[in-house]
């Protein structure tokens, strides 16, 4: 039980943990993103409102005029370092890779080309600019990606402007950072791992105990108290052979039959929550007999109800589990079908192969009326949709719960569903 929800708890805490972590990066990248097409789209503007040259700001000026001064004063201080003793790995002139990289194309106000400007880039020649030019202001879009160009298309002079602008190094910078923060993730995922691993053990160690202690006492109390509900039930026997029979001995019996029936229940409930018990009675037997047997002795009843039972078994379907465990599952299903149907209500029961993956067994049943919000209620221990019905039927409102057991104790699931809030159906899937 513990490593069960040891599982869980990483399980849930990796999940939550991943979600935090896939909303940073991609909130990080939107907000980059977002920021880098504001400066890309304000460089654009200034080109374009100046005819296509990008004018240099003051600071930038001045900082020129600064370091030329300083690079002036070093050169006289070393008149002696020549050519001769230049390092030739080093490059003639600072690279432009650093610099903005752009070209321009002016277009009259029919859109043909007038002129280009391919000063700032080396990339692309005269009538590569014209091409990509003609090609966005025929696309009818102001700015957009043209390959790794940003571009602007702007009303200047009586006519158009289009400024592409180079932005491969940034883009790669993009991608670059967001496949960092994408395996800086996965390793902050991997050390939470290991750390849940580590820790998780010792969290969910009191719940696991607490849990088990509480089966532990379903059980040993559910074999108690069977003691005395057989003591009463013999001397209930004994006293209808002294007296005869009447109402009050009739209702002792009922009253410890339902005592008795509902001790059963618990304790196979808790059974059930040992999977470890159940694995080891697990047996290859014939799924589909099992289930046509279980469903042709509740045929009778059905007929006594005034209730039309017809089930619908696919043949020779083989199943590895428990054999008693699964009686139970079917039982329990037909029980509340017949209990909770509505007057001649219509039961069906259906078993067949889900693919190469297991098995569908499905219990439909007419009602009177089916709350779609209850729905997922069902499966709670001691939960009755309709009290007044359930305590008249002799149900107890673990039925279902024993049913959600059995599934889950095979490692299938189980659900209802209703289509008109008229019916109601149990859909089992066993792997």
């Amino acid at each position: 039980m513990q490593k069960k929800l040891q599982k869980k708890f990483i399980a849930a805490a990796m999940l939550s943990f991943a979600a935090v972590m896939v909303v940073i990066l991609v909130l990080s990248m939107i907000i980059s993103h977002v920021y880098f097409l504001y400066e890309t789209d304000e460089t654009l503007l200034t080109i374009a409102e100046n005819g296509g040259i990008l004018p240099k700001d003051e600071k930038d000026e001045k900082n020129e005029k600064a370091n030329a001064g300083e690079h002036d004063g070093l050169l006289r201080e070393l008149p002696e370092i020549t050519s001769a003793g230049r390092d030739e790995n080093l490059p003639d002139k600072p690279s432009d890779t650093a610099e903005t990289r752009y070209f321009s194309v002016m277009l009259d106000s029919s859109g043909k080309v007038t002129s280009h400007d391919t000063s700032k880039i080396t990339a692309v020649n005269g009538d590569e600019a014209d091409e990509y030019a003609l090609a966005v202001f025929e696309s009818g879009r102001e700015k957009g990606f043209a390959y790794d160009y940003r571009y602007l298309v702007a009303e200047y002079d009586g006519g158009y402007i289009v400024v592409f602008l180079d932005c491969k190094s940034s883009l790669d910078t993009f991608a670059y950072n967001f496949v960092t923060m994408g395996l800086v993730m996965l390793a902050a995922l991997a050390g939470v791992f290991v750390l849940l691993a580590i820790v998780s053990g010792r969290i969910v160690r009191p719940v696991a105990e607490s849990y088990e202690k509480q089966r532990r006492f379903i059980t040993d109390a559910g074999h108690e108290i069977k003691t005395p509900i057989a003591i009463i039930e013999a001397d209930a026997e004994v006293l209808e052979l002294d007296v005869g029979k009447s109402e009050w001995i009739d209702d002792i019996h009922a009253q410890t039959a339902r005592l008795a029936e509902l001790t059963n229940e618990l304790i196979f409930l808790a059974r059930m929550e040992e999977t470890d018990s159940l694995k080891a009675k697990a047996v290859e037997f014939s799924l589909s007999d099992l289930v046509r047997k279980t469903a042709e002795s509740f045929t009778s009843r059905a007929v006594t109800s005034e209730k039309t039972l017809t089930f619908n078994v696919e043949p020779d379907i083989a199943y590895v589990g428990d054999e008693k465990s699964l009686r139970e599952l079917v039982s329990v299903l037909l029980d509340n079908a017949l209990k909770y149907s509505d007057d001649n209500g219509k039961i069906e029961l259906n078993l067949s192969r889900h693919g190469a993956k297991g098995v569908i067994l499905t219990v439909y049943n007419t009602a009177e009326r089916i709350d779609r919000e209850e729905i997922t209620k069902l499966f709670d221990r001691f939960y009755r949709a309709d009290s007044s019905r359930s305590s008249s039927s002799g149900g107890f409102g673990i039925g279902l719960s024993v049913a959600k057991a059995v599934t889950e104790a095979h490692g299938g699931k189980i659900e209802a569903e209703t289509d008109d809030e008229h019916s109601i159906r149990f859909i089992v899937t066993l792997p």
